[in-house]
């Protein structure tokens, strides 16, 4: 549900539907329903639902991971957190993947395997610092997260497709099986 703001505190959200990447003026919530399309409503809470459940499998990958790295330095429960929790995903992925290529053979390609996958962890880990820290637009049918790259503060608009969030909650916990199956051939 939203929030009925007096118009003079509204501007944030009207400058925001006058950024719409496609220029369009963004509907009503009740437009959607008059014309039998989906309503802003609806779209508000099948996002919600997919941004929890990415989250939700984004946290599992990123627990497998570390608990990968536990098992490959041979820590005991007790130094788990203390030698582990530091990380943040970035250098979690880095140094995990470099543990395991130093712990293992090179056979049958399995470190470029592992690099792959690392790397495809942290391509997944900036789309969920889009999610997180972006600022949403929801209408009726349409949603989309706007977000500024630190880099060279470029203005991009994200996940405006419905279920582009879905999937990459299914990529979550692909790349988590295959960490868990030791970097299987694909």
């Amino acid at each position: 549900m939203g929030v009925d703001f007096p118009s003079e505190l509204n501007f944030p959200l009207t400058a925001l539907r006058a950024a719409s990447p496609r220029g369009e003026r963004l509907s009503s919530a009740n437009e959607g329903a008059i014309w039998g399309m989906i309503t802003e409503a609806e779209t508000r809470e099948r996002l919600y639902r997919d941004i929890g459940e990415f989250i939700f499998a984004f946290s599992q990958l990123e627990f497998t991971i570390k608990d990968v790295l536990a098992r490959a330095l041979r820590l005991h429960d007790d130094n788990f957190d203390t030698v582990i929790a530091p990380y943040d995903f970035r250098v979690l992925c880095s140094v995990t993947s470099q543990v395991l290529r130093n712990s293992v053979p090179d056979e049958d390609g399995l470190h470029s395997r592992i690099r792959k996958t690392f790397t495809e962890c942290l391509d997944l880990n900036g789309k969920r610092v889009r999610i997180a820290h972006g600022t949403w637009i929801v209408d009726a049918g349409y949603q989309s997260v706007r977000h500024i790259r630190r880099e060279d503060w470029k203005v991009s608009f994200s996940f405006e497709e419905a279920g582009s969030i879905s999937e990459l909650s299914e990529k979550a916990k692909l790349l988590m099986g295959e960490i868990v199956r030791g970097f299987p051939r694909r």
